[in-house]
C-alpha cells in the first residue's frame, strides 16, 4: 500500500489531499501536523525540524510527501530535495500556480502572513506559467491573532476597510495563501466583490469519501486536534501525539 503524508503547520492544512490523489485507491494519507514550524524563522532550524518530521514519516514508510507549508516551500523545500531524494515532494505552492493559471485572471491580489518569501514564491511561480498576469501582493501579518485566535469579524473587516479598500474594483482574483485563512473565504469574498481562491477546488471532499486509511499526528495537543478536526471537517480519524524532540 503506497503512503503519502502531508506536512503544515495548521490544523487547516488537514483538507490539503484531494483531486490530485482522490483516484488512486491504493495509497493511504497521513496527514502530520507540526506546531513548531510556524516559529521557526531561520532556514537552518527550519530544515533540521523537518528532517526530523520526514525521519519519523519514513519509519511509517511514507514514500510522497506534499508540504502545504507555504513557508517551508519558499524556504527549505530544495533542499529538503536534494536531503531525501528517495522521497517524491509535491510543491503546494507550484500546484496551486498552475491551478490558478488556469482560472484565466489578469489581475491577482496575494494575501499571505508577514514572510516576503512565501508572496515572491507564488509571484514567481505564477509569472513563469503567465507573464501577462499582473500579481500584487499584500502582507496580512496585522491580522494573525484575530484571524486565528480572537476571531473578531468585525475588526477583520475594519482592518480591511483601511487596509485593502484600494485594490477593490482593480483585481479579479484574491488569492488566499494560508491555509489559516480559508475559513474566512466568504468574508473576504464580500469585501472584495470577485472571485477568492483558497485551493478549495483542489481540496474537495474525496479524502473523506475514500476506502484507504486515514491518519493523523500532531506534535502539539492531541485533544485539542482532534477537537479542531472534527469541528472543520466533521470527520473522526485516527490521531495520535508524537514528541521530536
Amino acid at each position: 500500500m503506497i503512503k503519502t503524508a502531508i506536512i503544515d503547520s495548521n490544523i487547516q492544512g488537514f483538507m490539503y489531499i484531494n483531486t490530485l490523489l482522490k483516484n488512486d485507491p491504493n495509497i493511504d494519507y497521513i496527514f502530520f501536523h507540526d506546531t513548531r514550524i510556524s516559529s521557526l524563522n531561520e532556514n537552518e532550524k527550519l530544515f533540521r525540524r523537518l528532517k526530523k518530521c520526514i525521519r519519523f514519516l519514513k519509519s511509517k514508510g511514507v514514500t510522497t510527501i506534499i508540504i502545504t507549508d507555504c513557508k517551508v516551500c519558499s524556504l527549505v523545500l530544495d533542499k529538503l530535495k536534494q536531503e531525501f531524494i528517495d522521497i517524491q515532494f509535491i510543491d503546494w505552492i507550484s500546484l496551486f500556480a498552475k491551478n490558478i493559471v488556469l482560472l484565466n485572471k489578469k489581475r491577482i491580489l496575494v494575501c499571505t502572513d508577514e514572510m516576503t518569501a512565501i508572496q515572491c514564491r507564488f509571484k514567481r511561480e505564477i509569472r513563469n506559467l503567465d507573464r501577462t498576469i499582473l500579481v500584487e501582493q499584500k502582507s496580512l501579518s496585522p491580522l494573525e491573532n484575530l484571524l486565528l485566535e480572537i476571531k473578531n469579524l468585525s475588526f477583520v473587516k475594519s482592518y480591511l476597510d483601511s487596509s485593502l479598500y484600494c485594490y477593490k474594483g482593480k483585481i479579479d482574483l484574491v488569492l488566499l495563501g494560508n491555509s489559516a485563512y480559508s475559513e474566512y473565504k466568504e468574508l473576504f469574498l464580500q469585501f472584495f466583490g470577485c472571485e477568492v481562491e483558497d485551493g478549495s477546488h483542489l481540496l474537495e471532499s474525496a479524502w473523506f469519501d475514500s476506502s484507504a486509511q486515514q491518519y493523523a499526528f500532531t506534535t502539539g495537543d492531541i485533544n485539542q486536534a482532534k477537537v479542531q478536526i472534527q469541528k472543520r471537517f466533521k470527520k473522526d480519524i485516527i490521531i495520535d501525539e508524537i514528541k521530536l524532540d
